[in-house]
């Protein structure tokens, strides 16, 4: 039976109502999608800023990857920890408030240094995000309905993004980059308190030995799926961030095309796309892998091999239409791997190292993915640039991003490989899990 929703901090872990797990899950996605158009929304904008700052492409590599990145992943494992042995629903409710503080912050910046300031004061605000709100989703959750629970709040990311590109463009056409950034800014800080005064404190089971940091993560690496998953995420964020970063600028330059323009048709193939790959695909991933879960992990290791071939023709595509529909159609196959991979590593780790196991990905992501990924291209762009123009950036992003999605992709399925022997390693048998109605408890 499903317990009622806890009133207070007290009864840890507990498996909230229906009714309470849809509304928080509802308003965490928002809260995600938030996360994801205000990391956006500056490169819908990046022409605009470029001209008003008089900034680079290697600087606008540096803004969306060393100055935003780094913060992201250095202060990801100190969040995580906090949620873990704490409280991650105030976690990700301070979170929130003050990237979405900085974001409006942003707009007051008038050079390259201070505006890398805020993307990075962002970066440290968005670090709590994730892991936050995977250890909340497990604690109020079971092993059961978890994974199509974590999949439904990874439909987040692609709505922000969407929302990031084709209202961010349209509002910076209409008031300019700098009051963009403020009434986002604002608008993130009234979600972020209507968050922390209307969603349950549900903290996970106490443990008496939680162990160090170090000694966490070293728990979850011991595992070869988790480690084929983190090795993934670091070459898949090295190809997701250059495409977030530079495929708006990339379709301006090479087709002429307005910011506006470019906002709402690749906002569309984020959101649609991005939003059915994570939802269609997360939940076809659960049900075909029931009964087999290593298929959970087969099916999004696929998906990044079709999205490969998919990225290579957007980039070499001659018409806009087609470039964009391309793009669409990998950014869906790419969304996949969201809600199987989270949810796999959500079911290696203890629960008290849920936040931890969310946070290492995270970094995994962004320590060398987003902060490599932009960087590379920018610099390839603009050495290429002398002799090729305005088509320097599609030379530098076919470079990197096919071949990042595909190497994802074989990792991946080293991890489907493996997943069932570590499964069974770990002490988490599937019909003991998808039997229990109540929280976890910890591994011994």
């Amino acid at each position: 039976m499903i317990q009622a929703a806890p009133t207070s901090p007290s009864k840890a872990g507990a498996v909230l109502s229906t009714r309470y797990t849809l509304y928080t899950v509802s308003l965490m996605t928002v809260i995600y999608a938030i996360n994801l158009f205000d990391r956006q929304m500056p490169f819908i904008m990046a022409e605009a800023i470029k001209k008003d700052l008089g900034l680079s492409d290697t600087q606008l590599g540096i803004m969306g990857g060393f100055a935003f990145s780094l913060c992201y992943a250095g202060f990801s494992l100190p969040l995580a920890r906090l949620s873990d042995r704490w409280s991650p629903k105030w976690v990700l409710a301070g979170a929130a408030a003050s990237w979405s503080l900085t974001t409006a912050c942003a707009a007051l910046t008038r050079s390259f240094i201070p505006l890398a300031i805020t993307r990075a004061l962002v970066a440290v605000g968005e670090a709590g995000c994730v892991p936050a709100s995977h250890a909340l989703i497990s604690a109020m959750s079971t092993p059961r309905n978890r994974g199509v629970i974590l999949t439904i709040f990874m439909v987040g990311p692609p709505v922000g993004l969407m929302a990031g590109l084709a209202l961010g463009g349209w509002l910076g056409e209409l008031w300019g980059w700098r009051t963009a950034f403020m009434v986002v800014g604002l608008f993130g800080l009234v979600v972020a308190l209507v968050f922390a005064l209307s969603v349950p404190d549900v903290r996970p089971a106490p443990v008496e030995d939680r162990g160090t940091l170090a000694q966490g993560a070293r728990h979850m690496l011991r595992s070869r799926t988790y480690r084929h998953i983190f090795i993934g995420m670091n070459l898949l964020g090295l190809a997701g961030y250059s495409v977030v970063t530079f495929a708006p600028p990339f379709l301006i330059r090479s087709f002429a095309l307005s910011p506006s323009y470019v906002g709402l048709w690749l906002g569309m193939a984020t959101g649609v796309g991005g939003g059915l790959g994570t939802l269609v695909g997360g939940l076809f991933a659960e049900a075909v892998g029931r009964d087999r879960p290593a298929l959970r992990l087969w099916i999004p290791a696929i998906s990044l091999f079709i999205a490969a071939l998919c990225y290579a023709g957007a980039f070499i595509a001659t018409s806009s239409t087609l470039s964009i529909g391309l793009l669409g159609c990998a950014l869906c196959l790419q969304a996949v791997h969201a809600g199987p991979c989270y949810a796999a590593a959500q079911t290696l780790a203890p629960p008290h190292l849920r936040a931890t196991s969310a946070a290492l990905l995270v970094i995994a992501s962004a320590l060398l993915g987003a902060s490599l990924g932009p960087l590379i291209v920018g610099m390839i762009s603009d050495v290429l640039m002398p002799t090729l123009g305005a088509s320097s950036l599609r030379y530098a992003m076919l470079a990197v991003v096919p071949l990042g999605v595909a190497w994802t992709g074989l990792h991946f399925g080293l991890a489907a490989a493996a997943f069932e022997t570590d499964f069974q390693k770990l002490g988490w048998p599937q019909r003991a899990q998808e039997q229990s109605s109540a929280s976890d408890t910890p591994v011994s």
